[in-house]
């Protein structure tokens, strides 16, 4: 501490940082083994977590895979000395594979059940259009004209602009809908 080397949960929180970002940072790391904090990973710590929150909150609910690979491998790596690092590896496996999106939702909720994240609460709520702010309801006309003309990949890539901006949107028959991401 007299060396000035150390950054407190209250300083963590200070940069609006949640605490989950925090948990998930320190699952990147071997229990055994140091782990140097650096504000860069943790500030991806919060983006890796914020897609796996964007990804879960559009993906379908579904029933758990019974014999499922991916969970015994994740198995394998809690039993190998509470490997976190590789279990998260194996997360990502199941979010980057070809499982149906409900599948994988089912994977990953399981595999939270040890990690703590808490990605099965809700990590949305609903907005009024009139309550988002002017950038995020511009973004979200324009994705919608987009769709409207068939350009699917113009209004994909302002889908991701509007998620980065901190929002979900939800296509549904009323219409384009924005969720407010959580912190």
């Amino acid at each position: 501490k007299s060396l000035g080397n150390i950054v407190t949960l209250d300083e963590i929180a200070d940069r609006s940082f949640e605490p989950l970002t925090f948990r998930y940072l320190l699952l990147t790391a071997h229990y055994r083994s140091k782990m140097n904090f650096t504000w860069a990973s943790l500030t991806a710590a919060q983006q890796a977590l914020r897609t796996l929150r964007l990804a879960l909150a559009e993906w379908p609910t579904g029933d758990l895979p019974v014999a499922s690979l991916f969970l015994k491998k994740f198995q394998q790596a809690i039993d190998d000395d509470l490997n976190t690092p590789k279990a998260l590896a194996v997360l990502w496996q199941v979010f980057k594979s070809s499982l149906p999106p409900a599948e994988k939702k089912a994977l990953i909720l399981e595999f939270d059940k040890v990690f703590g994240l808490k990605l099965a609460e809700s990590q949305t709520e609903k907005i009024e259009m009139g309550e988002a702010p002017s950038i995020a309801q511009a973004l979200a006309e324009k994705r919608e004209a987009l769709r409207r003309t068939k350009k699917w990949a113009a209004a994909d890539q302002l889908r991701e602009k509007i998620n980065a901006a901190g929002y979900l949107i939800e296509d549904t028959s009323e219409g384009p809908q924005l969720k407010k991401l959580r912190k």
